[in-house]
């Protein structure tokens, strides 16, 4: 495994960011719906993720609905 695959850690102003970029065998459109389309999410994301979907915001995660 090299350093890329680790994640890149880099500073925004007074704040540190981990970003990780992964190549997938899925279309583009396909990926964006499995993380910003609830009934798809469902499938492999085992908790339900509550409050409004926008970059910058951080995401909650509710245990208490946890499939399985």
């Amino acid at each position: 495994m090299d350093d890329a695959e680790l994640g890149m850690l880099t500073r925004q102003g007074d704040r540190w960011m981990l970003t990780f970029t992964r190549r997938l065998a899925h279309p583009r459109e396909k990926v964006w719906r499995a993380v910003t389309e609830p009934e798809h999410l469902a499938a492999w994301y085992p908790q339900e993720i509550v409050g409004e979907r926008r970059p910058g915001r951080r995401p909650r995660r509710d245990a208490a609905t946890a499939h399985g």
